[in-house]
């Protein structure tokens, strides 16, 4: 059981896929129910989606095809590629068929730089320099300030301008930039690195800010709890999302209930 696990969707335990979000893998939640088991014992690994390790199928880019992810968690193979002594990857056909891959393991000095696919790096590993940006290197310089947004890293990044101008922040958030835009501020948190940040407002409000900023109202009776509405504690609706599920107001002021054999 799990007393201490307060959860929005807790049909997300133990159902086969990792949610590492701040509530989910968590001890009190076991971890999601034991389905972060996997992604946490890979300490060095980092991703956006947990559940795309060992899931069967190769996530052929960093960082799920690292060694620090093991690999894709196991999916992906280490394929000889003949010519290239040196060179593993998890598919072979991709060196030399006429597209960069502008990732590791394709985009490397082992694998020839994809096999000439890609243009050897001249200032920076696996990189080239971009006129007017000292700290910004990229596949393919052209691709920066050429009207288009190219949204993903290295051309996002600040060192690159945010793609050298062509990529806007969002309305109102002038250090946000997202892939959807749309997300902010749409009335449910999408509580994901990029989204639910102090830069994109908290998801544009979607998401609870992580303090006790001074928008937020003491409750009677919850010395440490601090909400935006102190009128939804104790009102007999389960607000099961924090601060008002936190321990602090009490879990909604006894509003929620724990899951059904996770007590925490």
């Amino acid at each position: 059981g799990f007393p201490d696990c307060f959860v929005y969707n807790p049909s997300w335990l133990n159902n086969g896929e990792c949610d590492d979000y701040t509530s989910y893998n968590t001890k009190e939640c076991g971890w999601d129910g034991g389905d972060c088991d996997f992604y946490n014992s890979l300490v060095d690994c980092t991703v956006d989606k947990p559940h795309w390790l060992n899931s069967g199928v190769c996530t052929d880019e960093p960082p799920y095809n690292t060694e620090a992810c093991g690999w894709g968690g196991g999916d992906c193979q280490r394929n000889p590629v003949d010519g290239f002594p040196d060179c593993f990857v998890h598919n072979p056909y991709y060196i030399n068929d006429g597209e960069c891959d502008d990732h590791p393991p394709y985009n490397t000095k082992e694998c020839e730089w994809d096999g000439g696919d890609c243009t050897p790096p001249t200032t920076a590993p696996q990189r080239n320099p971009v006129d007017g940006y000292p700290n910004c290197f990229v596949h393919d310089p052209s691709e920066i300030n050429n009207g288009n947004c190219n949204n993903i890293p290295p051309y996002i990044t600040k060192e690159c301008g945010r793609d050298g101008g062509d990529c806007d922040p969002v309305d109102g958030f002038p250090d946000c930039f997202v892939y959807n835009p749309s997300w902010l501020n749409n009335g449910e948190c999408d509580d994901y690195t990029s989204y639910n940040t102090e830069a994109c407002g908290w998801d544009g409000g979607d998401c609870t800010p992580p303090t006790t900023a001074p928008q937020r109202n003491p409750v009677d009776g919850y010395p440490n709890c601090f909400v935006h509405d102190p009128s939804e504690i104790n009102n007999g609706n389960c607000n099961n999302i924090p601060p008002y599920i936190t321990k602090e107001c009490g879990r909604d002021g006894g509003d929620c209930d724990p899951v059904d054999g996770f007590p925490d």
